[in-house]
């Protein structure tokens, strides 16, 4: 696909879409898989800012009324995974989805047999509590797998399977040393079964 010819495809004149909720959100949906036809759709759920959704007037309305964000974000998950579920696609979350300390939801609105949840944060400790729950995982953990970057030399100082050191080797920076990214064990820590 040729650089930005997927906003060239979104820009397409859109077909009578009735009887579709108002946000858009199957529109969105619909536009991402025609444009990649694989059998997983990453819906993303990461990086929540309550403050942004507290802004909102309805959000408030429903937050006075005892609500949670949590349901919030059940809401919006209800109104669209079984939409993608039936387009026969595996759908992709951000571990934050059940791991925020803020905004998450209840596991049981996320079929383990449909959803993969991605990892990003707290290394091996997130991956056993995702995979220990029974969710297929993709890990891609900061603080071994994101290049801010490049250092060339192999240092046995970044040579471990924790990401907990606090000597600066955080996922912002200052680098991934290669020996990190594939000395990196993702079964670390976890049992047969997992």
């Amino acid at each position: 696909m040729a650089a930005y010819e997927h906003v060239r495809a979104l820009k397409k004149k859109r077909q009578d879409r009735k009887g579709r909720e108002a946000c858009g959100s199957r529109n969105i949906i619909d536009d991402v898989l025609n444009l990649f036809p694989e059998p997983f759709y990453h819906s993303g759920i990461d990086e929540i800012i309550p403050g942004c959704w507290k802004s909102n007037e309805t959000i408030q309305s429903f937050l006075s009324n005892n609500g949670a964000l949590g349901e919030v974000l059940e809401i919006f998950i209800n109104s669209t995974l079984p939409y993608i579920l039936s387009l026969n696609r595996t759908v992709v979350y951000w571990e934050d989805v059940l791991l925020d300390d803020i905004v998450k939801v209840r596991a049981l609105i996320l079929p383990k047999e449909n959803v993969i949840l991605r990892l990003w944060n707290n290394g091996h400790n997130n991956t056993k509590r995702i995979v220990s729950s029974g969710y297929r995982a993709i890990v891609s953990c900061a603080d071994f797998y994101w290049r801010h970057g490049d250092f060339v030399e192999n240092n046995s100082k970044y040579d471990y399977q924790t990401g907990d050191h606090g000597d600066g080797d955080s996922w912002c920076g200052p680098f991934k040393i290669w020996q990190n990214v594939y000395n990196y064990d993702i079964d670390y820590g976890l049992i047969e079964e997992e």
